[in-house]
C-alpha cells in the first residue's frame, strides 16, 4: 500500500482523492509532505480534497471534487451539462445538498433542499448527480418557459428522462414551498401521452411558430399509408391530409436518402396528401404563411366537396 495504489485510485476519479482515501494508503505525515512539495494540490481551502500534480485541470474534475468534499450531488445547470442537455450553458459548479448543510467552497453554488429522495439522485460518469427528471424540475425554478421547454424536449430526445418520470418527480416536489416550479405544470400538461419531442429542435420550433400564429396545433408523428407503404410524418393535420417535414440537408446528404425522400413524397402526394417541406433557411414568416395557405386551400376544397 502506498503512493502507487493511491495514484491508481485517483486515476479513476478525475485525478482527485480526499483525505479519507489517502489515509488508506499513506500516513498523515506523508500527505502533509506531499502538499508542501506540490505532489498533491488542494482543490479547495481546508477541504481535505486534493488533485495529483500533473493531472490536467478541467471542469468535470472540479465538479467531482466538489461532490466528494460536500457529499452532495451535481445539480441544476451542472447536472444539465453532465447529461448533455442543450440550451442550459453551465460555467460554475452547482450542487444539491441537504437543507441543514452549509457549503462554503470558492466557485461552488450549493442549493439546499429538504426533499432529496433516493430515486432523485444517481451516479453518472462516476459523479454523484441528480437524475434527469430531478435536474429539469430543479431547473424550472431558474429558467424561463421557453428555455425550459427546449431543455425538456432535448432531454426527452436524448432519453435522459421520460415525460412520466418528469411528471412523477414534479408531483413529489410541488407544493412544498416550491412556488417557483409551478410554471412547469402547464409545460408537462402539454406533453400528453403520444407526445414526441421531435428528431431535433428545428421540428418543434416550426410547430411552435404555427401555434403562436393562431393556427391549429399539428399532430406529431402521424403514420400515413401510401402506395402500400407506411410513412411517418413529422407533423400533420390528418383531417385535411396536410403533412410537413423539417428538412435539414444532413438528413438526406447521401444519394440513397435523397432518392428515398423523393419517392416518399411522390407516394404521399398520389395518396392525396399535401406535403410541405421546411428547411433551416426558412424563417417564421415563410413557414406560417405556407401552413396557413395550405389549411385555407384544403378547407376550401373540402367545403366544395361537401356542398356538392
Amino acid at each position: 500500500m502506498g503512493w502507487r495504489e493511491l495514484g491508481e485510485e485517483a486515476a479513476t476519479q478525475y485525478g482527485v482523492v480526499d483525505i479519507d482515501h489517502a489515509l488508506r494508503h499513506v500516513t498523515h505525515r506523508q500527505v502533509k509532505h506531499a502538499v508542501q512539495t506540490g505532489r498533491l494540490q488542494p482543490m479547495f481551502t481546508n477541504s481535505g480534497t486534493y488533485r495529483f500534480s500533473g493531472t490536467p485541470e478541467f471542469w468535470e474534475q472540479l465538479l467531482f471534487a466538489a461532490c466528494r468534499t460536500t457529499h452532495g450531488w451535481a445539480s441544476h445547470k451542472s447536472a444539465a451539462r453532465m447529461w448533455g442537455i442543450a440550451y442550459v450553458p453551465a460555467q460554475r459548479v452547482e450542487l444539491l445538498v441537504p437543507e441543514h448543510q452549509v457549503v462554503r467552497l470558492e466557485g461552488v453554488t450549493a442549493h439546499r433542499s429538504n426533499r432529496i429522495l433516493p430515486r432523485h439522485v444517481t451516479t453518472y460518469a462516476g459523479i454523484p448527480i441528480t437524475t434527469g427528471a430531478r435536474t429539469l424540475v430543479d431547473l424550472s425554478a431558474v429558467l424561463g418557459d421557453q428555455t425550459l421547454e427546449r431543455a425538456i424536449d432535448d432531454a426527452l430526445r436524448r432519453n435522459v428522462t421520460t415525460v412520466k418520470e418528469l411528471g412523477a418527480c414534479f408531483e413529489e416536489l410541488a407544493g412544498r414551498g416550491r412556488r417557483r416550479i409551478a410554471h412547469l405544470r402547464p409545460i408537462l400538461d402539454a406533453r400528453v401521452p403520444g407526445f414526441h419531442p421531435g428528431a431535433n429542435a428545428g421540428e418543434l420550433r416550426v410547430a411552435r411558430w404555427t401555434v403562436e400564429a393562431g393556427l391549429p396545433k399539428p399532430v406529431q408523428q402521424v403514420w400515413a399509408v401510401a402506395e402500400g407503404k407506411r410513412y411517418c410524418l413529422d407533423f400533420a393535420y390528418p383531417e385535411l391530409k396536410i403533412g410537413w417535414e423539417w428538412d435539414p440537408w444532413e438528413t438526406h446528404g447521401i444519394r440513397r436518402a435523397f432518392s428515398y425522400d423523393r419517392s416518399r413524397r411522390n407516394d404521399l402526394e398520389l395518396a392525396g396528401w399535401l406535403m410541405l417541406q421546411f428547411t433551416p433557411e426558412m424563417g417564421r414568416r415563410v413557414v406560417v404563411d405556407r401552413v396557413r395557405k395550405a389549411i385555407e386551400q384544403r378547407s376550401f376544397r373540402l367545403s366544395c366537396v361537401e356542398a356538392q
